[in-house]
């Protein structure tokens, strides 16, 4: 693929591209949330499960999980372990109930 000499990339043509693609709004989302954390405004635990939820829906949209961790915080990186799909989701299945339950 080439470029064309001379493109220049305007700081709003990155922002309309990013908000075309889904794993960068999702990466804007968890930065938000990170920095939420950081704020105190959110607990970490909030975060956690914002986060679990998120890479549930997006692997269940087809993104890998070698995609979803470019995007992490460059802390959460650090260490990882691999649990069965069932047991992430049954935790999701309850925060998503829980904030169902509470925003009524």
């Amino acid at each position: 693929m080439s470029r064309v000499k001379g493109t220049v990339f305007t700081d709003d043509d990155i922002q309309r591209f990013r908000a075309t693609n889904p794993l960068r709004r999702l990466e804007a989302r968890l930065q938000r949330n990170e920095v939420d954390r950081a704020n105190g405004k959110v607990t970490t635990p909030y975060v956690a499960f914002e986060v679990l939820e998120a890479w549930i829906a997006a692997t269940s949209k087809g993104h890998s999980d070698e995609e979803l961790r470019t995007i992490w915080m460059p802390e959460w990186r650090q260490e990882s372990l691999t649990l069965p799909r069932v047991l992430v989701e049954a935790l999701v299945y309850g925060w998503v109930t829980y904030n169902a339950k509470s925003d009524q």
